[in-house]
């Protein structure tokens, strides 16, 4: 629900979907990932690494977040 959120209205009002979708899934990693595009796109670089991380932590293969994960270093 938060990617169509964030696709059709930004990522200001798919914030408090990802956090609800944290709150009850925050161990799955396909909500991490994309609570963390969430984060990104709303600027938190800080909370979108840390979110990538624990993806990157689990399964160090996973395309989308090692690309997501890329883009919350500052200095690129």
């Amino acid at each position: 629900e938060a990617l169509i959120v964030l696709q059709l209205n930004g990522p200001r009002a798919a914030a408090p979907i990802a956090d609800e979708a944290l709150r009850l899934g925050g161990d799955d990693s396909y909500v991490l990932t994309q609570a963390g595009r969430v984060a990104l796109m709303q600027g938190d670089l800080q909370k979108a690494r840390d979110l990538l991380e624990t993806v990157l932590r689990r399964d160090a293969n996973n395309e989308e977040a090692i690309a997501m994960f890329l883009l919350t270093d500052a200095d690129r």
